[in-house]
């Protein structure tokens, strides 16, 4: 459950605003700041090599049809940008109408110990010129439509460099994402590291080692999706809908228990549509939803069903 991303997703950023600056009465919608979005996002999984675990391979493709199909994924599609205004720039002029999992491929890396972020680009653009890999679909305005979920083997580690302290695999980090670049596009990837040591497991929240996955991936696709961090032409910026700040509605379970969605645990995400922090697609937020209440300049206030509380949202 711990994020890192190369591009520094920005999930501190509403707090602070709010501890720093007055706010408007009611806590603000995302605004479209420029960039691409994904698209019609489709799924393909990558096995780095054989030993990925079997259980994670036999439920990762039930896994992600369930969340990819559900309610929770649907609040994703008003996420569009056709017809919005960015705040700089032109409009990459997207849409989101379905988000579906396509398949799962298994590779044999030519260095299997890839201990970067650096060399596992190298690998997996190798692996799509071969056509171990499926090349990316891409949409109409030119961006990908695919994004790549890669899962490692047992004793896999990596260390993800885009940060003052580099950060490794497993000891600091789940997953974390960033842009593949091949045949001139940006193809969104994650990395998900082997989650199967004693020191990774979160075993008391997820009983399994795929239902831990399904959190990580609820964590991480949200923002991939609506700010991959991929440019359009004649934009000063990338950062798609608040740099993802989709997840501003996110905490720890010490504040609030996370939903389930079809058997799945979710975090809650911020949709424009419903002014509110929700799970499903449909009906108004309100406090029994956990949505934000009327901030003053201070901290988020979540509503628990008693007094309001304040918290900070956290990235591990």
């Amino acid at each position: 459950m711990r994020i890192s991303s190369s591009r520094l997703h920005r999930l501190c950023l509403f707090t602070f605003l709010a501890t720093l600056s007055v706010v408007p009465a009611y806590a603000q919608n995302l605004q479209y700041q420029g960039g691409a979005i994904v698209s019609n996002p489709q799924i393909v999984v990558v096995y780095w090599g054989p030993n990925v675990d079997s259980t994670v391979q036999s439920g990762l493709p039930g896994m992600y049809s369930t969340l990819m199909s559900s309610p929770w994924a649907n609040i994703l599609k008003q996420y569009g940008t056709l017809g919005v205004t960015p705040l700089t720039g032109p409009s990459s002029g997207q849409t989101i109408n379905t988000l579906s999992y396509v398949q799962a491929v298994t590779i044999t890396p030519s260095n299997p110990g890839a201990g970067t972020i650096s060399a596992i680009s190298t690998e997996l653009a190798a692996q799509l010129t071969s056509g171990a890999i499926p090349a990316p679909t891409i949409d109409p305005q030119g961006f990908s439509q695919t994004i790549y979920a890669v899962y490692f083997p047992p004793g896999a580690t990596f260390t993800d460099n885009g940060f003052p302290t580099p950060r490794v695999s497993c000891k600091d980090f789940d997953q974390t994402a960033f842009n593949l670049a091949f045949a001139g596009k940006l193809i969104p990837t994650i990395l998900f590291s082997d989650i199967s040591s004693p020191q990774c497991r979160n075993s008391a929240q997820f009983p399994t080692l795929v239902s831990q996955y399904a959190f990580d991936n609820a964590l991480q696709l949200p923002q991939t999706i609506t700010a991959p961090f991929i440019p359009v032409a004649g934009s000063a910026t990338d950062f798609g809908w608040d740099a993802g700040n989709i997840l501003k509605c996110y905490s720890s379970s010490s504040y609030f228990p996370f939903p389930t969605v079809q058997g799945l645990t979710v975090p809650l995400l911020w949709s424009n549509k419903q002014l509110g922090c929700v799970f499903t697609d449909s009906g108004p937020a309100s406090p029994n939803d956990f949505s934000i209440l009327p901030l003053l300049p201070a901290p988020v206030a979540v509503h628990l069903g008693g007094l309001p509380r304040c918290r900070s949202i956290q990235a591990w």
